[in-house]
């Protein structure tokens, strides 16, 4: 084989896929909107944009056609989606999770004793 016809393998991706993309895509995929998904997120929409982009790296395939103010879900984005919906509805969502680690850190006033009337 000569050596100028040998094409280099692409660079390894992460096995591992971060949470907040998959949150991000969902949503993005549900209301095929960057902008919506980044309302309910509470994120900007370039934000949005810049995790799945980031997605889309990691998993080395478009996930969204990208239209004139509009997106469409590739082959491989339905695949994603269907996969990520039932995982996600499993686990709580990234508000609650914060909810909950904001309330672990605030200190609980003790009971107070019903004082005894008198008579």
């Amino acid at each position: 084989m000569h050596p100028g016809n040998v094409k280099t393998p692409p660079p390894p991706r992460s096995s591992r896929v971060r949470l907040d993309l998959l949150y991000a895509f969902e949503a993005a995929a549900r209301h095929l909107s960057f902008t919506a998904a980044g309302d309910e997120l509470a994120l900007s929409q370039s934000a949005v944009s810049r995790q799945i982009q980031q997605l889309e790296d990691n998993l080395g395939a478009p996930l969204f056609e990208r239209r004139h103010r509009a997106l469409a879900l590739t082959e491989a984005g339905r695949i994603l989606q269907r996969a990520v919906e039932d995982s996600l509805e499993r686990r709580p969502t990234p508000a609650a999770a914060s909810d909950r680690r904001r309330c672990r850190g605030r200190s609980r006033s003790p009971a107070r004793r019903a004082s005894p009337r008198s008579g």
